[in-house]
């Protein structure tokens, strides 16, 4: 009721990497909040555009805040519509190529993000080759040997697969 999220997207636009981190990590709290997601998603607020800039910022705990943050406002559909404007997939189809840390993550998001068609379709067509990262990833998954295929990573590739 404060606009916590509006001050919170100010001091994103700090340039101390430690500001940046405890900002991030407020917003990850708060994202969880509906309040904060219509905050966030008013036609005034940069904030969904600011996050996506930082998923290119070579720093884990950034994008994994990012990502967290990215992943709790998908719950609201004028954030999901907006993350999807801001063409993120192939980026995060990179970061499974790239970050082990970033997995479960970044799946969590692409399996919510993936449940859209207009979305799906993004995914399908990344540059980036998400068939070929998610084959390998169910490959490893399966000489691993547990016998459990994680939830979120199964509806991914159901969800991809209807693309096909």
């Amino acid at each position: 009721k404060k606009s916590l999220a509006s001050l919170l997207t100010r001091c994103m636009q700090q340039n101390s990497v430690d500001s940046l981190l405890m900002t991030l990590s407020l917003l990850t709290k708060a994202s969880v909040f509906e309040e904060t997601a219509i905050e966030l998603s008013t036609d005034g607020s940069k904030a969904i555009t600011q996050l996506a800039r930082l998923l290119d910022v070579p720093s884990i705990e950034m994008q994994q805040h990012v990502v967290a943050i990215l992943f709790n406002l998908s719950f609201h559909d004028e954030c999901i519509s907006l993350i999807s404007g801001e063409n993120i997939h192939t980026t995060l189809v990179a970061l499974l190529q790239q970050e082990p840390s970033l997995y479960s993550q970044a799946i969590q998001l692409m399996y919510h993000l993936s449940s859209r068609d207009e979305d799906r379709q993004q995914l399908h067509d990344a540059g980036s080759g998400l068939m070929t990262v998610l084959v390998n990833l169910l490959q490893r998954h399966h000489t691993a040997g547990n016998g459990e295929l994680d939830e979120r990573f199964a509806g991914l590739l159901v969800n991809v697969s209807i693309v096909l």
